[in-house]
């Protein structure tokens, strides 16, 4: 038995990896019907690519995710309403990988996936016998003659041998093109959304928007899918703004933190989801929750990585059986032995650079070099050292800027947030929850 069942749930209540785009990711998305409306709107009206910037961990891929969905059972329930699914997994860019293959394999099994869907809307589907054929072993049966391949529409003519990675992989690559143009044969027969996600692992707006260029006449150039390209810190906006990429993806829509009159709703959703018993009580329950959001920044991801590790220590401790009340003090023990701990990392930093570390945290944990007068620097350069002192600590992480290694933004890290709650006095007291 796990220990989320010993505390009467049937799975982990502080899941950090982006909620799905399912009846249970439906209905645990929390304050983010306005964003979810606009997607929507972009995807059934506009020929460009969608975009959206936000700090880590906001929950841009959730958003995502969940808005596919709910055009589905949207289109579910009434015809007349745009089609669109989301594909079943995300994607992430890395430098030199081909993401065109990636995508292919991801949008043949998300036909086999969603063919009841496909049934009830009327779409005309390929064998997916032969589909699945394609993703066990993606070799084309017979080859040249410029045949039906798989018997759904693509002329296989190659002069590669039937039996070689190139023939395999060209084949593949057209066979599932084709399969997109017959079940979405124009941009009112609907379309998978996909998300390319976490552009900011590129490092450098340049690079990101090299490797978007790349993309845009193969993987956005693909019929019947509509992408959402997410990432942090600017790097989609700067990105965007290529000659290339003009009228192919759209300016990023800003996607900002939940508002704290959200944050209980997160997890009362989230017990109702997983309870197994009537009378079980959360580890961190709706006022804990709301209270480590706060310590963490307002960063969901960070907030349910502080409930599940407190989580684990209670169970732990053999406090599985203390009430709601007891548990709101023994978070509160917790937090501060947390933060002691990743003090002890920071004997390095300068009084000066506390001063920073302070004045940063203060103003939401984020700032770029430019922003140096507002600390009361001369200059970049003058501020340049601090900023090193605190990325050795661990208290913060800084975006790299092009070939010249200039910092482009600096933002707080969890141990930064936690170490901030320390420094304040442990301010953000629970004794009025």
């Amino acid at each position: 038995m796990n220990m989320w069942q010993d505390f009467g749930f049937k799975d982990n209540l502080y899941s950090t990896p982006p909620l799905t785009g399912t009846p249970e990711g439906s209905q645990l998305l929390v304050g983010r019907d306005a964003e979810v409306a606009r997607l929507r709107a972009h995807w059934a009206s506009l020929d460009t690519h969608a975009s959206m910037e936000g700090n880590n961990g906001v929950g841009k891929t959730s958003l995502v995710a969940v808005a596919a969905y709910r055009a589905m059972a949207a289109h579910a329930l009434d015809k007349n309403q745009p089609f669109f699914l989301p594909l079943v997994e995300p994607f992430q860019m890395k430098a030199g990988e081909d993401l065109e293959e990636q995508v292919l394999f991801v949008i043949a099994r998300s036909i086999i996936h969603y063919q009841d869907a496909f049934k009830a809307a009327g779409k005309k589907l390929p064998k997916l016998d032969d589909v699945r054929t394609w993703l066990d072993n993606p070799i084309l049966r017979g080859g040249g003659g410029g045949g039906s391949v798989l018997g759904f529409g693509a002329n296989a003519n190659r002069t590669q041998s039937a039996n070689s990675g190139g023939f395999s992989k060209a084949g593949f690559r057209d066979t599932v093109k084709s399969w997109l143009a017959e079940i979405f044969p124009d941009k009112d027969a609907g379309a998978f959304v996909g998300v390319v996600d976490n552009l900011e692992l590129l490092e450098t707006s340049q690079e990101a928007r090299k490797a978007l260029e790349a993309m845009r006449d193969t993987v956005l150039a693909l019929p019947g899918v509509k992408w959402v390209l997410c990432g942090a810190n600017g790097i989609v906006r700067s990105s965007v703004g290529s000659q290339r990429l003009t009228g192919v993806i759209a300016d990023p829509l800003q996607v900002k933190p939940l508002a704290d009159t959200d944050i209980p709703l997160v997890i009362q959703r989230r017990v109702e989801a997983h309870r197994l018993r009537a009378d079980a009580i959360a580890p961190v329950g709706p006022d804990g929750f709301t209270h480590l959001y706060e310590v963490a920044g307002r960063n969901l991801r960070i907030a349910l990585k502080h409930a599940q590790d407190f989580s684990l220590w209670l169970h732990s401790q053999g406090s599985v059986g203390t009430g709601a009340d007891e548990r709101l003090q023994l978070l509160e023990v917790w937090l501060a032995e947390q933060a002691d701990h990743y003090e002890e990392d920071t004997k390095s930093v300068t009084p000066a650079g506390w001063n920073f570390f302070d004045a940063l945290l203060a103003g939401g944990g984020t700032c770029s070099p430019g922003d140096f007068e507002q600390f009361n620097f001369n200059s970049n350069q003058a501020m340049r050292p601090y900023v090193k002192q605190l990325e050795d600590a661990n208290l913060v992480h800084s975006t790299i800027d092009e070939s010249d290694q200039r910092r482009r933004t600096i933002v707080a890290t969890s141990n930064g947030w936690l170490v901030h709650y320390k420094r304040s006095g442990y301010s953000l007291s629970l004794d009025d929850k």
